[in-house]
């Protein structure tokens, strides 16, 4: 067996072990996986570990995951969430079962919008759609499953931590335009299955359209938070001038064709977004110097885990390579 897949399995197998097995965080997981493979090498181990690092610093994949995990956290404290779910509350809350459509909905926005956080969507959405959904008459157990299948929208949707995964490794083989599209289609159709699923249980249990006179009409939420709704300007333009006939139509003048070659999905979704959002939320961003550095420590322990897997996974696989 050569070499390669033998490290391969052993690198898998202790990332396994201590993350399954021994219930650590998968950060250290690859940390000593990629320690593991390094042996592999033999005397050409420092030289083989420092070209690693070189890679792995210059590789846009991990800038671009610090930028969607960064767009997450600026969205969400920000405001601009909670007021897209309003929105949607306004559109659809009075449906029966209506909040369990909402959290549909408003986690497919979020693994869209933000990032594609699982626990994310689960604390963001439920915490408004769960007491909602008791409220109307769910029982517990079954709102609970409701919500926590909806979580999982979060990572079925670009950008997610899959894709850029997946940008990662395949990257030379298809664009990040295609890998965005083709992620998109298939989360899609999970959204439709979570749709369909929610249908079926407002059916099966017999749930009601909700008659409290705390719903907010779309007319006040629209009035109060219609400017959140373009945020998602920051994911469909970029995709808009890089795939399909607006991007053919560019693609054919000679002064920009060549540029729109360079401009990267998974960095520039993110920055529109976040510029968007400052844009739109302006009242809610910090005021002084101290209130931002309060703001942009808050964000720095989400990059612990996905930063440090990423940066140590690609180290792994310049070494395997």
């Amino acid at each position: 067996m050569p070499l390669a897949l033998i490290a391969l399995a052993v690198f898998i197998a202790v990332i396994v072990i201590w993350n399954v097995v021994i219930k650590r965080n998968m950060a250290e997981a690859m940390l000593l996986g990629f320690i593991v493979t390094l042996l592999f090498a033999g005397a050409n181990a420092p030289q083989f570990a420092a070209d690693a690092f070189v890679e792995a610093s210059e590789n846009e994949v991990l800038y671009a995951a610090v930028a969607f995990v960064f767009m997450t956290y600026f969205v969400e404290r920000t405001g601009v969430m909670n007021k897209l779910i309003t929105i949607l509350s306004s559109l659809l809350g009075r449906l029966p079962g209506g909040p369990a459509y909402v959290d549909t909905v408003a986690s497919a926005a979020m693994g869209a919008l933000a990032g594609g956080s699982n626990t994310g969507n689960a604390a963001a959405s439920g915490s408004i759609t769960g007491p909602w959904m008791v409220r109307t008459g769910w029982k517990r157990e079954r709102a609970a499953t409701v919500i926590a299948g909806n979580a999982g929208l979060g990572a079925a949707l670009p950008p997610s931590a899959s894709m850029i995964i997946m940008i990662g490794f395949a990257g030379t083989l298809v664009t990040t335009s295609q890998v965005y599209l083709a992620l998109l289609v298939a989360g899609s159709y999970q959204v439709l299955l979570r749709i369909g699923l929610t249908a079926w249980f407002v059916h099966r249990d017999g749930i009601r359209p909700e008659t409290g006179a705390d719903h907010v009409p779309l007319r006040t939420s629209l009035r109060l938070g219609w400017t959140s709704v373009l945020v998602f300007l920051g994911a469909i333009i970029p995709i808009l001038i890089t795939v399909g006939p607006l991007a053919d139509f560019l693609s054919s003048i000679a002064t920009i064709g060549e540029s729109l070659g360079n401009i990267s999905l998974i960095m520039w979704i993110p920055i529109l977004i976040i510029a968007i959002s400052a844009i739109v939320a302006r009242k809610e961003l910090p005021k002084s110097a101290r209130q931002w550095w309060e703001f942009l420590a808050g964000s720095v322990p989400r990059f612990y885990t996905i930063g440090a897997i990423l940066f140590f996974a690609i180290m792994a696989s310049e070494v395997l390579a």
